[in-house]
């Protein structure tokens, strides 16, 4: 195992093409993705490092996407719709004990806003919406092959969609795969609030509607 930024990187099967690569989750700090692109261990062809994270980007991590050394997708929802995935969230890690409310959470969906522009807005990406990955997981994960090169068939990247709705105990544990569920769970005046505080995901919704 090898420690980045205060975490630990374990090795991990991210596909079965990478059995041998690492994925890394670096939810708080850009530092920590600086830290990766300055690794030499982390610069080797044979070895793809997928990152997960919330944070935002940092210059060197823009210039990384620009020059190609980074492909980045990002993935993106309705603010009201993250809003309540961020109170499910919680609520499941604290087993009930320490439900964020939904003024804690408006503000990290403000924050997640800033950050998400800032990546959008950075350099080439593929932007891909929660109500594609949930009605057209297949399309999503053609784009998702060409986009990284990964030499797929068409008969693999249904082989591991398949792989992963079935197997749910550690991707999307937290995520019930509901599209648009805020018109179910929130007033009209909770959802123009969200709307409000994030003025780029609610334009990337409307770019993308159901």
């Amino acid at each position: 195992m090898k420690q980045i930024g205060g975490r630990v990187a374990k090795p991990d099967h991210i596909g079965r093409r990478y059995a041998d690569g690492l994925f890394v989750t670096v939810a708080d700090l850009p530092e920590t993705i600086d830290t990766l692109l300055n690794d030499p261990d982390m610069a080797s062809p044979e070895l793809a490092v997928f990152v997960k994270t919330h944070a935002g980007p940092s210059p060197q991590a823009l210039e990384a996407v620009r020059d190609g050394r980074i492909r980045l997708l990002i993935s993106h929802r309705h603010p009201a719709d993250s809003a309540l995935s961020l109170i499910d969230s919680s609520r499941k890690i604290s087993e009930g004990t320490a439900v964020k409310t939904l003024d804690e959470v408006t503000h990290q969906i403000a924050w997640s806003d800033r950050m998400l522009r800032q990546w959008a807005e950075g350099g080439p990406n593929l932007m891909i919406d929660f109500v594609s990955m949930a009605t057209r997981p297949y399309e999503v994960g053609a784009r998702i092959n060409a986009f990284l090169d990964l030499g797929l068939t068409p008969e693999q990247v249904h082989e591991e969609i398949d792989r992963l709705e079935a197997d749910k105990t550690r991707y999307g544990k937290f995520n019930k795969g509901k599209v648009d569920r805020r018109n179910d769970e929130m007033s009209p005046d909770e959802i123009a609030r969200l709307e409000q505080v994030a003025p780029y995901m609610t334009e990337l919704y409307v770019a993308n509607p159901l």
